[in-house]
């Protein structure tokens, strides 16, 4: 089995984010926003072209996000789930969604 990615989210403070990443050899874009009412990030994800796969997702923890993807071919092939490194499966806060952080957002690849 393939490692694990982890995605270099950002946990500094800023509400609204974007950045790439390459997922089995393919580059995606990620697009991070916090919804200050609900107090929740919500994620998109979109092929290299800037085109959205997968739009306004809730980041929860220990639920598989591309699940209701796969049916469309430009798709992440693997896994990506959010980890809480505590073990409360807690949504992330607005500081709290990173490599380095409580929630780590991670891909496992497919062979």
């Amino acid at each position: 089995m393939a490692e694990p990615i982890f995605i270099a989210t950002l946990a500094d403070g800023r509400e609204f984010y974007s950045l790439r990443t390459r997922l089995n050899d393919l580059e995606y874009g990620f697009t991070f926003q916090w919804n200050i009412r609900q107090e929740r990030w919500y994620m998109t994800i979109a092929d290299a072209e800037d085109s959205n796969i997968l739009a306004s997702i809730c980041v929860v923890c220990d639920f598989d996000f591309l699940r209701y993807g796969h049916h469309d071919a430009r798709c992440p092939p693997g896994i990506l789930i959010a980890y809480d490194l505590t073990g409360n499966n807690l949504p992330p806060g607005l500081k709290e969604l990173g490599v380095d952080k409580r929630v780590r957002l991670t891909y496992h690849p497919v062979d």
